[in-house]
C-alpha cells in the first residue's frame, strides 16, 4: 500500500511538470521553428509523459503523412495523449476544459479546436474548422461518442460528422484505444460533483503498477455515404475489441 501511494505521488509530481513544461514550450518551439518542428516536439513530450505513467502504447497499423479526420473510441481521459497523428493535427475537444489547469493549458498549447456539445451553433462551427483543418493539411482527431465511456465498446454515435466528411470527400481514418488494464476506463456526464470524483479516479489510475494499451489505426478512406462511415466506425472498433480480448 505504501509502496503504491509513493508510485501515484511521484507519478502525479511527474505527469503536472510534464503538462506544464509542455505547455510553455510548444508555443515557443512553433514561433521559433514551426509547425512541423513543433510537431516532433509534441510527439516527444508525449512520449515521455506516457513513459511516466507507465504507458507504453503498442500501435498496430501506421499513422501516415496524409492529413485526414481521424475518428477514436472514447475510453478513458488518457486518450488524448494518442490522439496525434505522425502529420501536424490538432483534437476537437469539449469547451469546458479551456480553462481547466494542466489539461487546459496543454489544450491551448496544442491549438485545440474547442466545441460547446450542448450548442448546435458550436458543433456547425467546429465541423467547419474540421474540413478548412484537413483541406489545409493538418490531421484532425474526433471523439465522435462526445464524452468517456468508461468502457472499449463504442457507444452510439451522431452522424453530423460523417455527413460533413462525406459531403467535403474528406479522408477518414480510425483510431482504436483499448487498455489492458481496465482502471483508465471513465465515464462521466460533467454533472455536480465531477472535478472530485474525476480526482478520485485520476488518483487510482497514478497507483497502478502497470497500464498497457493497445492502439488500432486504420488507413484513410473515403465514403460515399454517411451512412457507410458510419458502419465502418463500428465495425472497425468491433474488430480490434475481438482481437485484442
Amino acid at each position: 500500500m505504501i509502496t503504491n501511494w509513493l508510485i501515484g505521488i511521484l507519478r502525479g509530481i511527474g505527469t503536472l511538470l510534464g503538462l506544464t513544461l509542455l505547455s510553455a514550450l510548444i508555443p515557443v518551439v512553433r514561433w521559433g521553428f514551426g509547425t512541423d518542428r513543433a510537431h516532433k516536439f509534441t510527439l516527444g513530450g508525449l512520449r515521455v509523459l506516457c513513459w511516466a505513467l507507465t504507458l507504453n502504447p503498442r500501435v498496430n497499423g501506421k499513422f501516415t503523412s496524409q492529413p485526414a479526420l481521424y475518428l477514436c473510441n472514447h475510453p478513458s481521459y488518457l486518450d488524448i495523449l494518442f490522439a496525434v497523428g505522425q502529420a501536424p493535427s490538432v483534437l476537437v475537444a469539449a469547451d469546458e476544459f479551456r480553462s481547466t489547469p494542466f489539461i487546459g493549458w496543454l489544450g491551448r498549447a496544442l491549438q485545440t479546436v474547442w466545441v460547446r456539445r450542448k450548442c448546435p451553433v458550436s458543433r456547425s462551427r467546429v465541423r467547419e474548422t474540421v474540413v478548412r483543418k484537413v483541406k489545409e493539411g493538418t490531421s484532425v482527431f474526433v471523439f465522435p461518442e462526445g464524452q468517456t465511456t468508461g468502457v472499449h465498446a463504442v457507444q452510439e454515435v451522431k452522424p453530423g460528422l460523417f455527413r460533413t466528411a462525406v459531403e467535403e470527400s474528406l479522408p477518414i481514418a480510425f483510431l482504436s484505444i483499448r487498455y489492458s488494464n481496465p482502471a483508465p476506463l471513465y465515464f462521466h456526464t460533467m454533472g455536480p460533483g465531477f472535478f472530485r470524483d474525476w480526482l478520485r479516479h485520476a488518483w487510482h489510475v497514478l497507483c497502478q503498477p502497470q497500464l498497457g494499451v493497445v492502439l488500432k489505426v486504420s488507413v484513410p478512406m473515403y465514403y460515399s455515404s454517411p451512412e457507410q462511415a458510419q458502419e465502418a466506425f463500428y465495425a472497425f472498433h468491433q474488430r480490434h475489441l475481438r482481437r485484442a480480448a
